[in-house]
């Protein structure tokens, strides 16, 4: 009959400390004896979520904008980008203008020409580059913007209260954007 004899494990060839097995899957890293291994985060340690979701929290209706200039451009965009300037957060405002003025521009060429609200996104995307120190490129902007002021014409009477209107409501979406002072007295 035959028995059985172990076998001694192989010896290793590596330069590097022997590392123990463990159950965990995840990565240990390899310690000298002098320093402690970081501890391991265990499930009974973890946060556990919770089984029963909360019902939704009623959302914020889109915005309305009450001017007709502001047709072909998308409210969400325009109220980010007006909020974010009245923040101060001009990077923000940045991206979410521009989107504003190809929507404009396009939206103008539809109606057959350029509007006054492209010339005024273009001059709140010019005071834009100002703030973030691109006086360059806020040049390049302004030039912009008075070159669609020369394709609008004369305006009637109902384009400037239009206009007007459309002002008010900007200036009211930049005004909403900052934040709340409370009184310390």
């Amino acid at each position: 009959m035959r028995t059985r004899t172990a076998k001694p494990a192989p010896a290793r060839s590596s330069p590097y400390p022997r590392r123990e097995r463990t159950k965990s899957a995840r990565f240990t890293s390899v310690s000298d004896s002098n320093t402690p291994a970081p501890p391991v985060a265990t499930a009974s340690t973890q946060t556990k979520r919770s089984k029963r979701k909360q019902p939704p929290i009623a959302s914020i209706p889109p915005p309305v904008l009450r001017s007709p200039l502001f047709n072909g451009v998308n409210p969400a965009h325009l109220v980010r980008a007006l909020r974010a300037i009245g923040r101060g957060n001009y990077a923000d405002a940045h991206g979410f203008l521009y989107l504003c003025i190809v929507q404009a521009r396009n939206a103008a060429a539809h109606r057959g020409g350029a509007s006054s609200l492209v010339v005024c996104l273009l001059m709140l995307y010019s005071d834009n580059w100002l703030r973030l120190g691109v006086p360059s490129r806020a040049v390049i902007s302004m030039e912009d913007a008075l070159i669609a002021q020369e394709g609008i014409g004369e305006e009637s009477e109902e384009d400037r209260q239009h206009a007007t209107l459309a002002g008010i409501e900007l200036r009211e979406l930049i005004e909403s954007g900052k934040p709340v002072r409370a009184n310390l007295e």
